[in-house]
């Protein structure tokens, strides 16, 4: 075969090569497109069940929520980091986060039987180490912004997609927390995607800037989400 033929050749092989990766990959971003669509469209048509779950829930600054099985007034989550008793405040905020995702998720499921069921999301103790970062960040450059996650996804973490939400509040209230972002279309989407597990953090921040709000102190929650 001669030099021109030889490099016809290879033109045509890299031309083939080039129209599959290009197909791959078009179709891999019409793929995601499509479940983006169908995931919006199935929280839409659970709009109303999940208005409807919100609306039992006494959601003022400090409603009663449940946390080992008992009836406790968010209040006194408080009272337990100001008398001292902090680490247990935490873990008890932080429970009622993880548990409130997961009922509402439990909602959709119930909704939406025909759907690919959203996963009940599991505490991992990687997604939780990279929440506390991000808040020991935010902690630390006093700005109340998302965290850059590709660590994540780059030093053999077992999660091939991560998401994150914030929350900042002046008082202790994981209720109002979790109800935020079923407020925001863009963290309900996340709160509510196709996740397995779930990583939780949240603390006082002391001068904590916001934009539009100033600088003040804030009860910040980190909540990253793994699949």
């Amino acid at each position: 075969m001669n030099t021109i033929m030889m490099q016809n050749l290879k033109a045509k092989i890299l031309a083939t090569i080039l129209l599959l990766a290009t197909g791959v990959l078009l179709g891999r971003a019409v793929d995601l497109a499509y479940q983006k669509r169908q995931h919006d469209l199935r929280l839409k048509l659970v709009e109303h069940d999940l208005d409807a779950f919100w609306q039992k829930i006494d959601r003022t600054e400090t409603p009663t929520v449940i946390v080992d099985g008992q009836s406790v007034d968010s209040q006194s989550i408080e009272m337990q980091r100001l008398w001292g008793n902090q680490e247990q405040a935490e873990k008890e905020h932080r429970q009622e986060i993880v548990k409130l995702i997961n009922e509402q998720r439990r909602v959709v499921n119930e909704q939406t039987p025909d759907v690919y069921p959203l996963l009940e999301l599991e505490p991992h103790p990687m997604l939780e180490q990279s929440a506390r970062q991000a808040f020991e960040n935010i902690a630390k450059t006093k700005r109340f912004e998302h965290q850059d996650m590709t660590a994540l996804l780059t030093r053999g973490e077992p999660f091939d997609t991560v998401g994150e939400n914030l929350a900042a509040e002046n008082y202790v209230n994981p209720v109002r927390v979790v109800y935020d972002w079923y407020l925001s279309e863009v963290h309900k989407e996340v709160m509510l995607g196709d996740w397995s597990h779930i990583g939780v953090w949240s603390g006082w921040i002391e001068d904590l800037t916001e934009k539009e709000k100033g600088t003040t102190d804030r009860y910040v929650t980190v909540a990253h989400f793994g699949e």
